[in-house]
């Protein structure tokens, strides 16, 4: 079962997370993230509820920035 969804806090950002994954997933964590470009922030939480996915990482561009 997938264990974080990797969320995005605004629109872009598709490389950022999809690297922030491959990270997860080569330290044996299970996770997901949506390849859209402009996902609402509500939506992909509303997910993890629905589909029992415990922990959400947000990334934006403050964070990336900021190296967290």
């Amino acid at each position: 079962a997938t264990q974080v969804f990797v969320a995005a806090a605004q629109k872009g950002l598709v490389k950022e997370r999809m690297e922030l994954c491959s990270v997860l997933r080569n330290n044996e964590i299970k996770c997901e993230m949506t390849p859209k470009n402009n996902p609402k922030l509500l939506t992909q939480l509303q997910y993890c509820e629905e589909n029992l996915i415990p922990y959400a990482i947000i990334v934006g561009e403050r964070e990336i920035k900021e190296g967290v």
